[in-house]
């Protein structure tokens, strides 16, 4: 899950990797924050990253603070099969 402000999740949502950044001109970082914050209290593995000038729709973060990111995401998908 990347930059979404979705708020709802069910109690079978599989284990999630979630990633975000600060200055996302459109998903709130506090909206995808109460949303990791359910999924956990709910019991739903969750891996939070969050970045700081990666704007919206960064990819694989090239050029920014989030680039690697992906490198992360496969370790907690691969944790997960």
């Amino acid at each position: 899950m990347a930059y979404t402000g979705h708020s709802d999740f069910s109690l079978n949502d599989p284990p999630t990797f979630v990633t975000s950044s600060e200055d996302d001109p459109i998903a709130s970082v506090s909206a995808v924050e109460r949303r990791v914050k359910s999924m956990r209290n709910a019991g739903i593995d969750v891996e939070y990253r969050k970045y700081k000038n990666s704007g919206h729709g960064f990819g694989l973060g090239t050029g920014t603070d989030a680039q690697g990111w992906i490198e992360y995401a496969i370790r907690f998908w691969e944790e997960h099969m």
